[in-house]
């Protein structure tokens, strides 16, 4: 009528390969989970006698170990991008992602999972074209995520309002991508009808905010724009939430997260970044509410199409706040050929962050361990060897940024070249300043780039590779202007002016619409012309 375990502070408990802490004096013992520190029962009465140095404990036999404890499975699905012309890669990594969750599962049999899945938006392919945006992606990423047969939670990508064919305002484009997942709650009375969702999975909380205009962004389209309504809502969680621990999902990530981006295409086409392009404060107010409340424990999102290899992927922030880059599942979406899903597990002190390599037929990889300590409210992250040995050299370059006080000299920096080579780059060469006005420009990759003074993340290009191509740039501090020799613009000096509300980035990439709307109207323009004036006299 008893278990008889002869150990050392560790033992096996029907098939739980468990930790103790015995009491001597209480002749009791506290049994923990293995793989996760969770107490699993406090107080077993023990008795104990010394044999070989050995310490013998006696359970008794009133005590079960069919005892549940409480975790959660994510997973997340980075931008989709599903095609009705091909959905073979999507069908064989759904169930690749499913195995993974069950292997999960069985690794921790003594915990009680609550699953969910959530969706970063950017859920129709562009081929067929114009199929991005549509009521009919809309039905078929629903049918897609309904077949995981786990409860789903989504918010839009950019391209998920891309729908110009269809509706003619992101207005109507949102309510019909809303009634499609309307099940799950999305543009609700329960969320103050704001494209956003909240989903309590015990002692974690998931929170989503959707990007909200494609036709009316001032800039690039691709923007992904936050409104003030879901701002406030955000905040209010977050303000009764102080004892959970909150996972943040957005279809980009926030500035300031020193996640790995795209210079020349994000960045330069000022849609990197939530609310990029709409001022300071809108920018920076998703990192400075990760930063003031610690309840947020991960940040989510996805956008660049990058994988989980790189060192930069996951990142811990001032030892709080943990973001996460999110792959992707197709095999024209990849921009390294490296196809990847990710999965979260989450305890009441740890989280654990996988990727299920869809590349590699679906071989699920630990890539952090997050250990949270309640009383500092701080976090710790372990990087496994595993994740170390699965990068590619290729893709290790380093990203620099400025740093405060740096007094504008970048110091020797380790980079891959093309063979995968170490070599020293811009050792010792002034390569940012800042401005009198408290902009912050610097040269980096061989484009002149803007960065915001606060985060000193990149804000914007100033001039591509190919406009600065063999040519030097110098900061004239008195003068508070960069110039660049040798001018190309047919004068004796080019200076590099600012924009009027004193920011030097440049729009390289204008409104999606208005673009088509202007090469529509050129079309009919030429037609016009070509119809009432004889080719002769156009000649004369």
């Amino acid at each position: 009528g008893c278990f008889q375990l002869i150990v050392f502070g560790r033992m096996t408990l029907g098939r739980m390969d468990c930790l103790f802490i015995s009491t001597v004096s209480t002749r009791s013992i506290r049994v923990f989970h293995h793989t996760s520190p969770i107490c699993i029962s406090n107080s077993f009465p023990v008795s104990t006698r010394t044999k070989s140095s050995a310490l013998i404990l006696h359970l008794s036999s009133n005590h079960t170990n069919d005892e549940k404890h409480e975790g959660t499975i994510c997973v997340v699905l980075g931008d989709l991008h599903l095609s009705p012309i091909d959905m073979e890669l999507h069908n064989i990594a759904q169930k690749q992602i499913l195995d993974a969750v069950e292997l999960l599962k069985k690794q921790h049999e003594s915990i009680a999972f609550n699953q969910h899945v959530v969706s970063l938006g950017d859920l129709g392919a562009k081929e067929p074209f114009g199929f991005s945006g549509t009521t009919e992606s809309f039905q078929l990423a629903h049918t897609y995520l309904s077949n995981f047969n786990i409860p789903f939670s989504l918010i839009t990508g950019n391209h998920d309002l891309e729908g110009l064919s269809e509706f003619d305002s992101d207005k109507l484009n949102l309510q019909a991508w809303a009634h499609v997942f309307k099940h799950t709650g999305v543009m609700s009375p329960e969320f103050n009808n704001l494209p956003v969702f909240r989903k309590d999975l015990g002692h974690a909380v998931l929170l989503g905010l959707s990007t909200i205009r494609f036709r009316d962004s001032p800039g690039s389209s691709h923007e992904v724009y936050i409104d003030d309504d879901q701002i406030r809502w955000f905040e209010q969680q977050l303000e009764q939430l102080h004892d959970k621990h909150v996972f943040v999902f957005t279809h980009a990530p926030p500035m300031g997260c020193n996640l790995r981006v795209l210079s020349n295409v994000h960045v330069k086409n000022l849609c990197a970044w939530l609310n990029h392009s709409a001022g300071r404060r809108r920018r920076r107010v998703f990192i400075n509410l990760a930063k003031r409340y610690p309840c947020v424990k991960a940040w989510f999102s996805g956008h660049f199409h990058l994988s989980h290899d790189f060192e930069d992927s996951v990142t811990l922030l001032d030892e709080q706040c943990t973001f996460v880059q999110c792959g992707v599942i197709g095999e024209d979406s990849a921009r390294d050929e490296r196809r990847q899903t990710r999965i979260l597990l989450s305890f009441t002190d740890k989280m654990c962050i996988y990727s299920v390599n869809h590349h590699q037929n679906g071989r699920l990889r630990l890539d952090a361990t997050v250990s949270f300590d309640s009383e500092a409210q701080r976090a710790h992250m372990d990087i496994p060897k595993s994740f170390e040995t699965d990068r590619n050299p290729m893709y290790l370059f380093k990203a620099y940024t400025p740093r405060p006080y740096d007094g504008c000299y970048l110091e020797e920096v380790e980079s891959n070249n093309a063979d995968g080579e170490p070599q020293a780059v811009m050792a010792k060469k002034v390569c940012w300043w800042h401005t009198s006005r408290g902009i912050v420009l610097g040269v980096h990759d061989g484009m002149i780039l803007e960065y915001d003074e606060e985060t000193l993340d990149p804000v914007g290009v100033v001039m591509t590779k190919d406009e600065l191509d063999g040519r030097d740039v110098f900061w004239i501090a008195e003068a508070d202007a960069l110039i660049v020799v040798p001018p190309r613009n047919g004068s004796d000096v080019e200076v590099v002016h600012p924009n009027e509300d004193g920011t030097y980035a440049r729009k390289y990439q204008l409104n999606k619409r208005f673009r088509i709307e202007t090469k529509q109207r050129e079309k009919i323009a030429k037609t016009w012309i070509q119809n009432n004036f004889p080719i002769t006299t156009l000649q004369k």
